[in-house]
């Protein structure tokens, strides 16, 4: 109760930490003085930021106005102890002389904390019922989780690192459950120190099962925080807490994690089939760079990626035997050859070098085995890949990057029903991952199951603007659509976030093609086509003089490229090269390649 008491003062304005202040208050045998603190509260957030209380703190205030003689508050776990692995919720209220308090999501999250790998996730899921649609002992079922960036409460800023591998080992741990629905890391990393009420979050991620955390360290003491929430009626579920000294942060971490790994197998998987091999712990400050590379990475842009790849460097200069890194380093190496912000295919040689060594380090990655099928995908290895595919996702069910490129996969082979089931996989494990968003677009459309959008996606519809690709592809529908000051400026940001890039430039070549500038168009195209050779280039320059009606040049060009993953797909799918399926060099360039 003292470390509430001083963290209300520290944040009075905090609808989070005034919600647990309550509980803890009532739950002590004191609701008027918890009723007393929401009204010191309301009056501080009136006055001060001119704005109401949250929902939330009224709803308890009515609830403690409303409670018989013989209810009590929901009692909070005691905050002085670390609670043992098979130790129930306490079923009672805490004596009077016992610190209490319970964490209740109220629109901010509790943050990353310093919990271990696949500790923190299960006890969090422990609570929740997913076996057969119903819930264990009363609590609602849950089909779909989302972990949140636990937050870190300390000054100590080293904590952040601890708190983000606290949440990737969760959201990792959780993830090999089959029947199990994880958000991704992808989906979830924006909400970091975001103020949105969990009812609001479960509802963008599409979920209903919501964990969130806090780490606070002082004077030499760290203490990790946890809890699962019903988000669709804020219905707290589980909740417990960690304290150990920082001299360990790891055995820490491994305390937290075969704490909620017990209670998520016991009550939450109840009758679910048993998951792969757990990950091999590391240091929670490597694990967290690795975490750090991966969320540069999703943007996709040239500046994201080489962050991304100096820390994955930094993890393996940290450990040299961490798989996970050089799977990291395969994958950012890869996407940077395939985007063309690599010069020729040295960054090639790298992602082949990088993925053998993470599954010679560890068979039973599934990012490892991810990596090594993306790449056999790039080179047209479609029996390899595929078997790759497969083993990541029986290794971790709920690997979102490995249901998206295998539809990618199945989608350059014609198999469209597979592929959409799939990418709509992907979807749901990862809902806020721009790729996915653009790839599913690509797919459902070629599969008959989507018509192509006539109108343009407004800014604000994006998931991440940061992309340079999405923003380029923006820029030549506001083109089409005669919006051709908007087209412009949309290609300028396109160019600022890819400089140089041939794509960036060719999309220019697109909006000066239909904005009635052929003068320009034709003399940067040809400037384009100068340039020295880059993976993609003719797959897009080709559907640049598709467009005009020149099909010789358009083959001209398919004849030159070189393929990866995407422009292999590009090939199948896309409807700016449809006026050429007809064409029997098209037919025989998909023999070639092996293609149906």
């Amino acid at each position: 109760m003292t470390w509430l008491r001083r963290l209300a003062a520290q944040d009075p304005f905090s609808s989070r930490v005034t919600v647990r202040l309550m509980r803890a208050l009532a739950a002590s045998g004191d609701p008027a003085a918890a009723i007393q603190h929401a009204r010191v509260h309301e009056t501080l957030l009136r006055e001060e930021l001119q704005t109401p209380p949250d929902p939330q703190v009224a709803a308890l205030v009515r609830e403690l106005q409303t409670r018989g003689r013989g209810e009590r508050v929901l009692p909070a776990p005691a905050l002085d102890r670390v609670e043992a692995a098979s130790s129930p919720p306490p079923a009672s209220p805490p004596p009077r002389d016992r610190e209490s308090a319970q964490p209740r999501g109220n629109g901010r999250r509790l943050s990353r904390a310093g919990l271990g790998f696949g500790s923190v996730l299960v006890a969090v899921v422990g609570g929740l019922a997913l076996s057969h649609g119903r819930g264990v002992g009363g609590t609602p079922a849950i089909s779909c989780l989302a972990v949140l960036p636990f937050e870190n409460l300390s000054r100590d800023t080293a904590q952040e690192y601890f708190a983000d591998a606290v949440t990737d080992a969760i959201i990792t741990e959780l993830a090999r459950y089959e029947r199990l629905s994880v958000i991704s890391r992808t989906s979830i990393v924006r909400y970091k120190r975001a103020r949105k009420p969990l009812p609001e979050i479960a509802r963008e991620l599409n979920c209903d099962g919501v964990v969130e955390g806090t780490v606070v360290s002082e004077g030499g003491r760290v203490r990790v925080d946890a809890q699962l929430v019903h988000a669709p009626n804020d219905r707290h579920l589980w909740a417990e807490s960690y304290e150990s000294d920082m001299s360990d942060m790891l055995a820490l971490e491994r305390k937290i994690t075969q704490a909620i790994a017990g209670r998520v197998h016991a009550i939450a998987l109840a009758g679910d089939s048993t998951p792969g091999p757990a990950r091999r712990r590391v240091d929670p400050t490597t694990y967290g760079l690795y975490v750090r590379g991966r969320d540069v990475a999703a943007s996709r842009n040239p500046v994201g990626l080489r962050q991304a790849l100096v820390l994955f460097g930094q993890t393996i200069a940290r450990d040299s035997t961490f798989a996970l890194g050089y799977a990291g380093m395969a994958d950012a190496y890869r996407l940077m050859n395939g985007f063309g912000y690599a010069p020729g295919a040295s960054y090639g040689d790298s992602a082949r070098a990088m993925a053998r060594r993470a599954l010679e380090l560890d068979s039973t990655l599934s990012e490892a085995h991810t990596s090594v099928a993306g790449i056999l995908t790039g080179q047209g290895k479609w029996t390899e890949a595929e078997a790759e595919f497969r083993k990541a996702i029986a290794l971790e069910p709920g690997n979102a990057q490995a249901h998206g490129w295998y539809a990618i996969l199945l989608i350059t082979l014609d198999r469209k029903d597979e592929a959409v089931r799939e990418i709509r996989r992907a979807k749901d494990l990862d809902p806020l991952s721009q790729p996915t968003q653009s790839v599913r677009g690509m797919i459902e459309s070629y599969a008959g199951i989507r018509a192509p959008r006539k109108t343009v996606a407004d800014r604000s519809e994006l998931v991440d603007p940061t992309d340079p690709g999405v923003i380029a592809s923006r820029s030549v529908r506001l083109a089409e659509t005669g919006r051709c000051a908007e087209a412009y400026a949309e290609n300028q940001r396109a160019q600022e976030l890819a400089p140089n890039n041939n794509k960036m430039l060719l999309s220019l070549v697109g909006v000066q093609m239909k904005c009635g500038k052929p003068g320009k168009m034709r003399r940067l195209l040809e400037e384009v086509e100068r340039r020295p050779d880059a993976p993609g280039i003719g797959v897009y320059l080709a559907e640049v003089y598709t467009a005009q009606g020149e099909v010789d040049s358009a083959f001209a060009w398919l004849e030159r490229a070189r393929w990866n993953m995407l422009t292999r797909m590009e090939l199948r799918v896309s409807g700016r090269l449809k006026p050429l399926r007809a064409d029997p060099r098209y037919r025989r360039l998909l023999d070639r390649m092996g293609l149906p």
